[in-house]
C-alpha cells in the first residue's frame, strides 16, 4: 500500500478517514461526518505545512460548509455517530503517519464538527479564498493549504 521509503505518501481520502475514525474510537471521541471531513482536511494541511507533502491524494473541494472530500462525504453522510470498521486501519502502521494523525487528534479532536467548520471559514483561510456560493466543486489548491498551515505552525 504505502511506500515505506517515502515518509509521508499521499493516501486515498477514505483510508485517511478510516484511520481518523479508529483514533476517535480508541480515544472515546464521538465522530460525525462533519468532524471527520474537517479532521481529514486539517491533517492534510498539517502534512503540507510541515513540508511532508500531501497526506490525501484526492483534491479537497470548497463547499458551503467548508472543505470537503466528496469520497468521505458520499460514504459517511447521515452516519451519526460514525462507527469504526472492525478491521484496523493500515495507515496507523506507518509511524510518521500515525504520529501526524495523533498530533492532529490531540490538538483538534476535542472540538465538535461545527467548531472545526468555523475554523475553516475564518477570513483568509484557503476555503474562504476560493469558495463561491452556489458553486460546489471548486478545488482548494494544495499551494494555498500549504501556505496557510505553514503560517499556523509558525504561530503555534
Amino acid at each position: 500500500m504505502a511506500n515505506t521509503s517515502n515518509p509521508m505518501p499521499p493516501y486515498k481520502a477514505l483510508d485517511v478517514a478510516k484511520a481518523i475514525i479508529q483514533l476517535c474510537n480508541e480515544n472515546n471521541i464521538p465522530c460525525t461526518p462533519m468532524k471527520l471531513q474537517k479532521l481529514a482536511y486539517i491533517a492534510h494541511g498539517w502534512s503540507l505545512g510541515l513540508g511532508k507533502g500531501p497526506l490525501i491524494e484526492e483534491p479537497v473541494l470548497a463547499w458551503k460548509f467548508g472543505p470537503v472530500y466528496p469520497e468521505i462525504y458520499d460514504k459517511y453522510k447521515g452516519s451519526e455517530p460514525i462507527t469504526p470498521s472492525t478491521k484496523p486501519s493500515e495507515l496507523l502502521k506507518f509511524e510518521k503517519t500515525k504520529e501526524l494523525l495523533d498530533k492532529v487528534m490531540a490538538r483538534y479532536g476535542k472540538y465538535p464538527g461545527v467548531a472545526l467548520s468555523a475554523l475553516s471559514h475564518k477570513p483568509e483561510t484557503p476555503w474562504s479564498l476560493v469558495y463561491k456560493p452556489f458553486i460546489r466543486n471548486i478545488i482548494i489548491p494544495n499551494a494555498l493549504i500549504e501556505k496557510h498551515y505553514k503560517e499556523k505552525i509558525i504561530c503555534e
